[in-house]
């Protein structure tokens, strides 16, 4: 039970370690249409936001829309949205598993037990605001406060603790919803030593917002719950950090260093990838994608220095992580007279670009040389897997015949450059990237050839992907139909009946 003195400390909480005074919503609190809320809503429960945004993301790449409106201050015209009925069609003309593996990219469920895909859940989502007669954000009157509209949002797999529909609310435009996510409750419980259920997160926010609005009268429960959101976030991944990494301390800039002195990490070439940003105009920078090994001790705040080899010649840099955990290459360079350049003066000198992907080759002593990512015609398919798979990603084992009888469900639990580790029941699975080598190699070798997607743990059947994996690594695990599925899930083979047996294709 919440009381009065509750509430006065969660004020004094907020009011001491929020940065209100400078709160502002995010990009996702101004999408462009109402799709991009549902998308949003749906695909973020349960899992890190990141692999939400970049699920929106990649719905507006494939159909080349608008992600976020241009004026912030009203809601775009009728007429320049997607309407919720032109969504549905697309959704319905091409199918569920079309979309979630070639549109969106993501294979998550509402659950990992009985759970349906939550691309199924995003076109239920949106059927009910059809029925409804809710098409654009200037419609969303229709269904506030309307219980039975909730009541049919409740029945959707995956939604019955209408955290997603809230967060809908928000999303659209709602400044007086909150999503109680583990995030918020966090942070209530730090604050007054209690775990608040939804309903007292909700009036516990709302009412500090209230209290607060004296000394800060743009603030509202929705931008409230962004503060919190990421103050939380950020605390947790500064934890984290400082669970991980000893060195905390800033390395001094001494300014670059020989080519010649830079060698190999054990003798291997490892590469990471990452992505040429423009955060305003004139600067560059280098967002390193996550869950990558890059071995640099990074702490929130702290700037570490670094090696980087661009074109034949190094450059002293920094490098930094963000507070939701994203390393990035700082915009200033030492080059090797100690003289102060600009990454993208250097960047744009060697043919490279806003947006554009990279490729990191990590070296010793903290160094990288920045190479032009290749076309992914000209990538291998290891590469290809790497800048399609995210960790959390939920993928179907191939099952039985085309229809996929029996299959079962596995995690992508953590991925580097040399191994995927997938998580199916209660089994830790490694699939080194010889694995998918071997694959490749294979098809190269014979374009017709087939591989049986079977994986028998006692003796791996004869013409399978299993067998092949078996007999290039020594192992005598049965992985290749995980193997298979992630090939069919980047698109790099397709399944095909052979006989009665089902196999990968090109």
């Amino acid at each position: 039970m919440i009381t009065e003195m509750d509430k006065i400390q969660f004020k004094e909480f907020c009011g001491r370690v929020l940065d209100i005074n400078n709160a502002k919503l995010g990009d996702e609190g101004f999408y462009q249409s109402l799709p991009l809320c549902i998308i949003d809503s749906v695909y973020s429960i349960g899992v890190k936001y990141e692999g939400t945004r970049h699920t929106v993301i990649k719905y507006c790449d494939y159909y080349g829309l608008q992600r976020i409106r241009f004026n912030r201050e009203s809601i775009p015209l009728t007429e320049d949205q997607e309407s919720i009925e032109h969504f549905i069609k697309k959704m319905e003309s091409d199918g569920i598993a079309f979309f979630a593996d070639t549109v969106f990219r993501n294979r998550q469920r509402t659950s990992s037990r009985d759970g349906i895909l939550k691309a199924d859940a995003v076109l239920c989502f949106a059927k009910v605001l059809k029925e409804y007669k809710v098409n654009y954000f200037q419609d969303i009157h229709r269904v506030v406060n309307n219980t039975e509209f909730e009541k049919d949002i409740r029945k959707i797999h995956g939604q019955s603790s209408g955290i997603s529909l809230k967060y809908f609310f928000m999303l659209s435009g709602s400044e007086n919803l909150i999503k109680p996510d583990r995030w918020i409750k966090k942070f209530i419980k730090d604050a007054i030593d209690k775990n608040a259920s939804d309903e007292d997160a909700q009036m516990l926010l709302s009412g500090v917002c209230e209290k607060l609005k004296f000394n800060y009268p743009h603030l509202t429960p929705r931008l409230l719950d962004n503060v919190v959101w990421n103050y939380q976030r950020g605390k947790e991944e500064r934890k984290k950090n400082k669970k991980n990494n000893k060195n905390k301390d800033c390395i001094i800039f001494n300014g670059a260093t020989s080519k010649d002195s830079l060698n190999f990490l054990d003798g291997r070439e490892r590469k990471i990838t990452g992505r040429i940003v423009c955060p305003d105009d004139g600067r560059l920078e280098i967002t390193i994608n996550k869950n990558q090994d890059h071995g640099v001790p990074l702490v929130h705040g702290v700037r570490v220095a670094i090696t980087v080899l661009i074109d034949g010649a190094t450059y002293e840099a920094g490098m930094r992580i963000t507070g939701q955990g994203i390393p990035w290459i700082c915009p200033d360079l030492l080059d090797f007279q100690g003289q102060k350049v600009r990454l993208a003066d250097v960047l744009r000198k060697s043919g490279f670009e806003k947006g554009q992907k990279v490729f990191l080759t990590e070296y010793k002593d903290k160094a990288f040389k920045i190479d032009h990512i290749k076309e992914e015609s000209k990538m291998s398919w290891w590469e290809i897997i790497l800048n399609r798979v995210n960790k959390g990603d939920v993928l179907d084992t191939p099952g039985r015949g085309m229809a996929g009888l029996k299959k079962g469900t596995f995690m992508m639990e953590d991925i580097n450059t040399e191994i995927i580790y997938v998580h199916s029941g209660k089994s830790r699975i490694p699939l080194e990237k010889k694995c998918f080598d071997a694959i490749e190699k294979a098809f190269q070798e014979n374009a017709n050839l087939y591989l049986f997607v079977a994986s028998l743990h006692d003796k791996p059947l004869a013409g399978s992907a299993d067998e092949l994996i078996r007999n290039v690594t020594g192992s005598d695990l049965a992985r290749g139909n995980y193997i298979c599925s992630i090939l069919q899930y980047c698109g790099l083979v397709q399944y095909k009946m052979k006989g009665t047996k089902k196999a990968i294709v090109l």
